[in-house]
């Protein structure tokens, strides 16, 4: 069997954040696993320790990569970068480029 490896997909700086994504062997019919990261922003270790889960499952996973050099104020909803938003956006993109189903999406998120 092949070892699953997740795609870097890169954002728009400022208005989309990178992303790595793990496709499904299933294709898309279920529905994606959004894992956000904390503040101290550990998004490797977060894609090392999910994706063997997700395959298990035979789940896509959208892993987002909130930069310090372009979300310099993540978490904080009174700014002009919103994360949720942004978040929002990548999930809109990843429907269209048909990498995750239409249907709504589980998220997950981790502080620290």
């Amino acid at each position: 069997m092949d070892r699953a490896v997740p795609v870097f997909r890169p954002g728009v700086p400022g208005l989309i954040p990178d992303a790595w994504v793990l496709g499904s062997a299933c294709g898309v019919a279920r529905p994606a696993v959004v894992a956000v990261h904390g503040i101290t922003r550990g998004v490797e270790e977060m894609v090392s320790h999910l994706v063997p889960r997700a395959v298990a499952t035979g789940r896509t996973l959208v892993v987002p990569h909130f930069d310090m050099a372009h979300w310099p104020r993540y978490q904080r909803a009174a700014c002009r970068q919103r994360a949720d938003l942004a978040l929002l956006r990548l999930m809109a993109e990843l429907r269209s480029e048909g990498r995750i189903s239409p249907e709504p999406f589980d998220l997950s998120g981790f502080s620290g």
